[in-house]
């Protein structure tokens, strides 16, 4: 039996205020924002199971920059939803992240339980070095932040 969870925008307000009513923000905003900011490629991405049983998506990934407070080598974080089995969890405006991919991305919380911050604009995918037409130009990306934190 497939059993797939939906949350709407009035479950997910009661459940979690913060995510519940994603307000546009223009990069240099979602920058200021954000606690950390990096230039990464995911490296891997695992469907589990939080402390309450809710199903979440822990991402690994490779900082190739650091753009605000990411100075480190790597960085782990968290997507709400996932499947594991036949259950599934869909949480709306959640990046899709694509292992290999790379990324800039903005992240509420500075552990290893952040989450992106600003939903779907809180990942901003990069071309991969001319290998596909997916994405932004890094630089240009890049400079789309405003020169926020680090990022020069």
């Amino acid at each position: 039996m497939n059993r797939t969870l939906l949350l709407a925008g009035a479950a997910l307000a009661a459940a979690m205020p913060a995510f519940a009513l994603q307000v546009q923000h223009t990069r240099p905003e979602l920058c200021v924002l954000a606690d950390r900011v990096a230039v990464v490629e995911i490296t891997e991405v695992k469907d589990l199971r939080d402390m309450k049983g809710a199903i979440e998506r822990v991402v690994a990934a490779r900082v190739d920059q650091g753009l605000k407070n990411a100075s480190t080598d790597s960085l782990t974080f968290r997507l709400l939803g996932g499947r594991i089995g036949d259950d599934a969890l869909w949480v709306s405006d959640q990046p899709p992240l694509v292992v290999g991919a790379s990324y800039i991305v903005f992240l509420d919380g500075t552990g290893d339980d952040a989450l992106v911050y600003g939903g779907e604009q809180g990942a901003i995918r990069l071309m991969e070095g001319g290998t596909t037409l997916v994405g932004e130009k890094r630089d240009e990306a890049i400079a789309s932040l405003g020169g926020c934190g680090d990022a020069r």
